[in-house]
């Protein structure tokens, strides 16, 4: 009889560890909380964020498809502006990532 109580005890034991486990696992991941939409479209479309230095009162996520969509008179006050680096070839045309090649054949 002690031997079966003794499996039954370590039975629970384990079963309690196991759901104990899970519950410590489960609870470290958290809902990903974007600051805006442009920013939620950017990362699902495979981009990342990242800050640069931009003039011209530019906000937010500009098109990066447009040249010279960050610059204007180099003497005027810079600041951190977000935008989408969507990688090589690639430009965030304001709602998501897109070939760069795709633009330039709808401009022509």
């Amino acid at each position: 009889m002690k031997s079966k109580t003794n499996k039954l005890l370590f039975i629970g034991i384990i079963i309690l560890g196991c759901l104990a486990g899970s519950y410590f696992l489960y609870s470290e991941i958290e809902e990903i909380k974007y600051t805006s939409q442009k920013e939620k479209a950017c990362i699902e479309s495979g981009g990342k964020v990242i800050y640069i230095t931009c003039y011209c009162k530019t906000k937010d996520f500009p098109n990066t498809c447009l040249e010279g969509y960050c610059s204007c008179q180099p003497w005027e006050p810079g600041y951190k502006i977000k935008i989408c680096d969507c990688g090589h070839d690639k430009c965030f045309d304001g709602e998501r990532c897109v070939n760069r090649s795709k633009i330039l054949r709808r401009i022509k």
